[in-house]
């Protein structure tokens, strides 16, 4: 092995090969081009080749919430598939501008291994640490949620132990089975309280549905009853179990979600307004998907309730006054 592969070796692993080292692999394997948009395997499917970026752009987007990672030229992926023996792809590859990839399959590494062995073992040091490092990143992050959940749930329980079912019925919204005002207006000085007592933060998502008017003006309000009971059932299988949704008032609901930061409170919200969008044609009269739009913030050291409210409404505002169909948080312009 020369001197360069040996620094390559002991350099910090990372998730994208030195330019030299892509050069030296280019005489393995076979390019093969994407154009934008196209998909270069798909989640859950079997794998028996590694991909190395040459050029262009791809995105790995993956499931369950785990965030997804854009790879330029040098960035590799797929290795877990190859290294691990046909094992199903943990992400779904998309090219994200027109790409030039270098795949290796098995039949690469048997060429590597007679012809270029310290190459070889340059490559394969270099996707194992990449692989040590995320799963320990990924223990940590485990750990973590771990520690949230439990805070939720602790929350979460002792706050259905304090309501006995006659108060519970009394603070339900009867047409949607959701939690009602009178609900919020009871409970939400215990909420704030425990927020700011275990510093696990509080995100407030206000929704209301666009141009219903227009839903119960050409429909009748029968029909809107059942938009509003559809959009309600949206709302508890699109939230956590430890979120808490209510219908406020008419086409307005909200949403509180307790231990959850400004990043995973806008994507829980994307994630509400495309289940909207993409919901089961239960309403077959209406025209059109259920749209909708979204005021997100996040409570504020020792805030009142009707500060943080209020700048929810404020960005729910802002967000109708826009068009309507969108997510609009405090550090939006």
């Amino acid at each position: 092995m020369d001197s360069d592969q040996a620094t390559a070796i002991e350099r910090t692993p990372r998730a994208t090969l030195t330019p030299e080292l892509v050069v030296e692999l280019s005489s393995f394997g076979r390019s093969v081009g994407f154009s934008k948009g196209s998909v270069v395997f798909h989640q859950a499917e079997p794998g028996d080749a590694m991909y190395i970026v040459e050029r262009g752009e791809i995105g790995l987007v993956f499931e369950h919430g785990k965030p997804g990672k854009n790879l330029g030229p040098g960035g590799f992926f797929g290795e877990l598939a190859l290294l691990t023996g046909s094992r199903p792809r943990t992400a779904t590859a998309v090219a994200v501008t027109d790409a030039i990839l270098r795949m290796l399959d098995q039949t690469a590494f048997d060429e590597l291994l007679a012809n270029r062995p310290g190459l070889l073992a340059v490559l394969l040091v270099q996707t194992c640490a990449y692989l040590v490092e995320s799963e320990q990143q990924l223990i940590a992050d485990l750990q973590r949620r771990n520690l949230d959940l439990e805070q939720s749930l602790d929350f979460l329980r002792r706050m259905r132990q304090e309501l006995d079912i006659a108060e519970l019925r009394a603070q339900t919204d009867g047409l949607t089975g959701l939690y009602n005002r009178r609900c919020l207006d009871m409970q939400i000085g215990t909420i704030l309280r425990r927020a700011y007592e275990g510093r696990t933060g509080l995100a407030v998502l206000l929704l209301d549905l666009d141009r219903f008017k227009d839903v119960n003006d050409r429909h009748g309000h029968q029909l809107g009853d059942a938009v509003l009971r559809e959009v309600a059932q949206i709302l508890k299988t699109a939230v956590r179990q430890t979120d808490l949704p209510f219908r406020i008032g008419g086409d307005e609901f909200l949403v509180l979600m307790p231990s959850l930061g400004p990043e995973d409170a806008l994507r829980r919200g994307h994630h509400i307004l495309a289940a909207l969008l993409a919901a089961p044609q239960a309403l077959p009269h209406l025209a059109a998907p259920v749209h909708a739009s979204i005021g997100l913030t996040l409570l504020r050291d020792e805030e009142s309730w009707a500060s943080l409210f209020a700048r929810a409404d404020q960005n729910l505002y802002r967000a109708k006054s826009s068009g309507g169909g969108r997510i609009i948080q405090d550090e939006d312009g």
